[in-house]
């Protein structure tokens, strides 16, 4: 049975509901030509992962290292560029869903598993999946953690559903190896039911200034909220289908300003932008024209290094990019998948269902 992506408050509507996910570059096959001598073209070419399980989120490492986990208690690593992958179950965790992995390079990554109470959970290895050590289980009944996002290799955050009306949110310092809830006081009122996708492992992202930007759904309207440890946390509204089940599923900051947030609706079909662009580093947002699949986007990423951003984005409908950030849109693959991520070579992969792996190249 396919999984689909939602939030804690629409866990009755299917057994398996919410996303996560992210992926790096690198191996034998030679950098991307970014040259400006013709159209480009983004290049698919599927991987063997070793797993039958769906894979819900990607990490890129650097170095050829990426990391990807999923279902069934799931983690795998390629320490080639994406060429091969060791993948493996932590042991007794089978039955838990790893919808986000954060790798920091070829020993060390934290896990998050997306589940109510205390199968939402967060795991760390620092033995290149060897062995894993549970550094958190969810703390209320109702909680369920959605996503995760490192602005290095310290500091980090975790984002779940909202509980008790107010947004849950943790914060780390070392890593993963210990978190702490950041007071619901410090945030922005929760709106009834918010709360996140854990699609893509993409609801929270770097925002390139030192703080995360953390994308919502589920509410009346979607927003972003934007904070440090340091910094007062503030609420955006996002030019994205609204309401239940519907909303924002992943965002992403690229340079000079370029920002982007994905989503759509979930459950019933409904009308409205699925994509939201910004050219002032995420101060003001205009929905952009729709991508060229069908259905709601589970998420997106930009390609490190092009002017303008290229844009990938990914969900049932398979995969679409836009070589102009996210002004014309083509269909380059219509297998569903669920994360996708590049690398600072601007090579990529996406993930999905049946253990599934393409990786993602620009070339002209």
């Amino acid at each position: 049975m396919t999984t689909v992506p939602r939030p804690l408050a629409l866990l009755a509507l299917a057994p398996l509901l919410a996303p996560l996910g992210a992926c790096a570059p690198g191996g034998a096959e030679g950098a991307s030509d970014t040259a400006d001598d013709g159209p480009a073209e983004l290049v698919v070419e599927p991987r063997t992962s070793g797993t039958s399980q769906l894979l819900q989120a990607v990490s890129p490492a650097g170095d050829g290292v990426v990391w990807v986990s999923g279902h069934g208690g799931t983690w795998g690593r390629s320490t080639d560029g994406g060429l091969s992958w060791t993948t493996g179950v932590v042991p007794g965790a089978d039955s838990l869903q790893f919808r986000d992995v954060a790798g920091f390079d070829a020993r060390r990554a934290v896990l998050l598993a997306a589940g109510t109470g205390p199968m939402s959970r967060l795991m760390r290895t620092d033995d290149g999946g060897a062995t894993w050590t549970e550094t958190f289980v969810m703390d209320h009944p109702d909680g369920f953690l959605d996503c995760m996002a490192f602005v290095d290799d310290r500091r980090g955050w975790a984002y779940g559903d909202a509980v008790d009306g107010g947004l849950y949110l943790l914060e780390t310092r070392d890593g993963g190896a210990g978190w702490s809830r950041v007071p619901a006081s410090a945030l922005p009122e929760a709106l009834e039911s918010e709360g996140g996708f854990a699609a893509s492992g993409d609801c929270v992202a770097p925002d390139g200034e030192g703080g995360v930007a953390v994308a919502t759904g589920n509410g009346s309207r979607p927003r972003l909220l934007r904070g440090s440890g340091e910094a007062e946390w503030t609420a955006l509204d996002l030019p994205l289908t609204a309401g239940p089940a519907a909303g924002a599923t992943a965002v992403g900051f690229g340079a000079d300003g370029f920002a982007w947030a994905v989503g759509g609706a979930i459950g019933e079909p409904i009308e409205g932008p699925r994509v939201a662009l910004s050219s002032d580093g995420g101060a003001s947002w205009a929905a952009a024209s729709d991508p060229a699949i069908e259905g709601p986007l589970y998420g997106g990423a930009h390609i490190s290094g092009v002017d303008p951003e290229s844009l990938v984005v990914v969900g049932p409908g398979g995969i679409a990019w836009s070589p102009d950030g996210g002004g014309a849109w083509t269909a380059v693959h219509d297998s569903s998948h669920w994360a996708v991520a590049f690398g600072d070579d601007g090579r990529g992969w996406a993930v999905g269902p049946r253990g599934r792996i393409t990786a993602l190249r620009r070339v002209r």
